[in-house]
């Protein structure tokens, strides 16, 4: 019986039923409308498209860096412990590595 109002419930929340007003000149207005006709959606379908597409590119551009950031703070732990310990020949070699993520980062 929970699962009948569960599904209810994600119905009635992934069901187009709220309004969103934004201000815009009449020449915007107009622009996106041409922009949404020449995609066939209606303007609104256009708008909902449209901001969520970026939403979801800017979550996943974050999400990247942020898997990048990561990499280079564990590279950078490495190489201040090998500092710390004199460990001269995994200094080389993790200095390396690192280079070599950041060379590659950079062609990207």
């Amino acid at each position: 019986m929970i699962d009948i109002y569960k599904e209810a419930r994600e119905k009635h929340l992934n069901s187009i039923s709220t309004t969103i007003t934004i201000r815009t000149s009449v020449l915007e207005k107009e622009r996106l409308k041409k922009k949404a006709e020449k995609k066939k959606k209606s303007l609104g379908q256009y708008l909902r498209d449209c901001g969520l597409a970026g939403l979801e590119r800017r979550t996943d551009r974050d999400r990247k860096m942020v898997q990048k950031k990561v990499v280079r703070t564990e590279y950078l732990n490495r190489l201040a412990e090998q500092l710390k310990t004199n460990d001269n020949e995994n200094l080389k070699e993790t200095l390396r590595e690192y280079l070599e993520t950041e060379i590659t980062e950079w062609k990207e």
